[in-house]
């Protein structure tokens, strides 16, 4: 699945500007005005420099379209020319499919290829028809509008004329999947309002006039519409809305289009690689589950029996696979060529210099010809839009700002850049507040403390894990060295049977390596993108563990650090008197192969908690997420939480760590080990490894550290 968005109506956007096509720093064009309420916009951390030029033709219309869009960057990409605003995505929502269909041909979503010439064209100067469009009796074919979540929106009636929210062909969000393998939307969206918010569009209809929710930009009722769906604002301009009943969407396109055969045109093709099927007349559609990045799951009843369909993509050899599971366990499988994957994309990338004249200098990577939007924060908390930058035929572009102020953090896209002063540049941080929704009450209720699970919104609308996201409940747990829980106790290594251990295969023409570790708290050991095993504990008592793997030279060890926490939110627990007291980690490794522990590892913290004032955390010009800055003797209910993203390709050999910090390293004593035998009963076996973590044992939760030993 894509990036997590919970049920929110967050929303801040101040002011709105354009940029033209990247190049030097003085050839490019700012845009900005007041905020949409008339009122002045607050004064920025970063001002745009008066020579930087004048705006672009059209760059309010680029500037709307993009800022609706932009909820969705990256996994939505836009780009501009002087007539068309142009949307790249794969289809694919970033929430369920399926559930709820009662009218099935056996058709499920699956990643299109939305890009490059192939994309969403919308027009930047919509023209109202003097002959508009009915979707009642025309445009059944293909799309009529375009959601701000890069997915298609068809007519309300299928292609047969029927309303297809009443024939029962549309799951709980309005949408089915087309010939294609297609996803789709057929009513309006009204879920990505929770997202977007109330003051900005859920989708733009093709003819380039913009949609929005069931009531007005500024939350009032929407009235006087017209059989479109659609009407006039008080400044002249059109839009339409959404209703609870048919159209639902806008009825039809009342601005200029071209049509061919009954299909709006420009518009992006879609590829069948599979024949159909036939309808599976009362089959009901009850589940659905992403277990994986391109892998999909669907339960069905028909029958009086459960079904399942999977399916998943194959992105290098351009091939899905289908399997039909009947209820009595049998099973069918078929793998169709013909899809076409998404591009590689460039990761977007900004770094800062101190420039001339108190300016500061920025250089912006990523996709060629794409666009990315471009905030400011004053406390990483509440966001600005201030501009959207097109990048050129390199793919890079600089230019010039001056700092307002101490500090201020510059945030592009999705990927964005903090930077204090001059100082230091990372990905910009999601910041969360006060305590979690608990999700999983406990994961190993056999432990001391309550090894829980929480979910909570960032003030960007991104959902996270607390205190992390782990393979705990499915993964292969490693070996019990030292477990009081499992009535492994030994006293020392003596008493440990290490030929009874199972050998995990990496390679099959490896060595055997043998491992000791402990962490506090919890750890997920990878061997060259392999999973070794996870702690059999996540929280406490505090345990040890031995694993053996066959790997040969060179071996990347990758592991996962999480100091876990009884207040889900704001990292911290009931200890010592006080209830949010913050807490620390530590990790120590010792292999046979002759690799420890200790400063030549790297480590990258992604979760920073309890924290009073996010614009504590800063970001150091070697790559350091430094909280050092932040209080550490207390914590609270309404704390802070600082988290980024952990890369999906974390664990693996080929995964580039060089930007990352060296770890630090603590003593025995600062990690307070010197009580708990699961480390004293081994020290011969731990000697020469020091225990490491990120820069900031207390307030550091989820921390990840490598090394790879040549």
């Amino acid at each position: 699945m894509k990036r997590k968005h919970l049920p929110i109506s967050f929303r801040t956007v101040a002011t709105t500007a354009a940029l033209a096509a990247g190049g030097p720093a003085t050839a490019h064009e700012w845009h900005r005005h007041d905020g949409e309420t008339g009122t002045p916009a607050p004064a920025p951390v970063f001002e745009i420099p008066a020579g930087a030029g004048t705006a672009p033709a059209d760059s309010a219309a680029v500037a709307e379209r993009a800022e609706a869009f932009s909820a969705f960057h990256p996994d939505v990409r836009f780009r501009w020319d002087d007539d068309w605003f142009y949307v790249e995505s794969d289809g694919m929502p970033d929430h369920g499919m399926m559930t709820g269909i009662a009218s099935w041909q056996q058709q499920v979503g699956v990643p299109q290829y939305y890009y490059g010439d192939n994309a969403w064209q919308i027009p930047l100067r919509p023209q109202l028809s003097d002959s508009p469009i009915s979707a009642a009796d025309n445009l059944f074919r293909g799309a009529i509008a375009l959601a701000v979540n890069g997915v298609p929106i068809f007519n309300a009636l299928n292609n047969r004329g029927d309303d297809a929210l009443l024939a029962g062909e549309l799951d709980q969000w309005g949408g089915h999947a087309g010939r294609a393998d297609d996803y789709h939307y057929h009513i309006a969206p009204l879920h990505l309002q929770e997202v977007v918010g109330v003051d900005q569009p859920i989708a733009y209809a093709l003819d380039g006039y913009p949609i929005y929710g069931l009531t007005e930009p500024d939350g009032s009722e929407a009235v006087g519409l017209d059989e479109y769906n659609g009407h006039f604002d008080s400044d002249g301009d059109y839009h339409y809305h959404s209703t609870l009943t048919y159209p639902y969407i806008n009825g039809g396109l009342r601005g200029v289009v071209a049509l061919e055969g009954g299909q709006v045109e420009p518009q992006p093709g879609t590829r069948e690689f599979r024949p159909a099927l036939a309808p599976l007349n009362g089959a009901t559609i009850t589940g659905f589950e992403s277990p994986a990045d391109d892998s999909y799951s669907i339960t069905y009843t028909l029958d009086g029996g459960t079904h399942r369909m999977s399916w998943s993509v194959d992105r290098a050899a351009g091939t899905v696979t289908y399997e039909f599971v009947a209820p009595d366990g049998g099973s069918t499988s078929q793998t169709y060529t013909g899809w076409q994957p998404s591009p590689e994309l460039a990761s977007p990338d900004l770094s800062a210099t101190e420039g001339g004249s108190g300016d500061l200098g920025f250089t912006a990577v990523g996709e060629p010809g794409i666009g990315y939007p471009f905030s400011y924060s004053a406390d990483l908390q509440t966001w600005h839009r201030f501009g959207f930058l097109r990048l050129g035929a390199t793919g890079s572009a600089t230019f010039d700002l001056t700092p307002v102020g101490d500090r201020g953090f510059l945030k592009m896209g999705g990927a964005g850049t903090s930077t204090t002063g001059g100082g230091g540049t990372t990905a910009a941080a999601s910041i969360t507040q006060g305590l979690a929704d608990t999700v999983v009450a406990n994961l190993f209720p056999a432990g001391q403390r309550v090894s829980a699970v929480g979910a909570i919104a960032a003030t960007d609308g991104t959902a996270w894990t607390v205190p992390a996201e782990t393979g705990f409940a499915t993964a292969t747990r490693a070996p019990d060295l030292y477990n009081p829980i499992n009535g492994v106790t030994p006293a020392n290594i003596g008493a440990v049977d290490l030929d009874s251990l199972p050998v995990v295969q990496i390679d099959a023409d490896g060595e055997v390596v043998t491992g000791y570790l402990f962490a506090d708290n919890y750890f997920e050991l990878y061997v060259n993108g392999v999973l070794v095993g996870v702690d059999p504990i996540p929280f406490t008592p505090f345990n040890s563990c031995v694993v053996r793997f066959r790997a040969k030279a060179p071996i990347t060890y990758a592991v996962k650090l999480v100091d876990w926490e009884e207040n889900l939110g704001v990292g911290t627990e009931d200890n010592r008197g006080n209830p949010h007291h913050p807490g620390d980690g530590g990790f120590v490794a010792s292999f046979s192969d002759g690799t420890v522990t200790g400063s030549h590892w790297k480590a990258q913290v992604y979760y920073i908690a309890p924290v009073d004032d996010p614009s504590n955390v800063v970001v150091l010009a070697d790559g350091t997420r430094d909280s050092s800055a932040a209080p550490t003797a207390t914590g609270a209910a309404t704390s802070f939480g600082v988290h980024w993203e952990v890369p999906a390709d974390w664990s693996t050999a080929g995964f580039d760590d060089s930007g990352w910090p060296d770890a630090t390293t603590y003593t025995n004593a600062t990690v307070g080990v010197d009580n708990k035998p699961s480390y004293t009963n081994f020290e011969d076996q731990f000697a020469g490894a020091s225990f490491i973590w990120s820069s900031n044992l207390v307030l550091d939760n989820e921390v990840i550290v490598r090394f790879t030993s040549e």
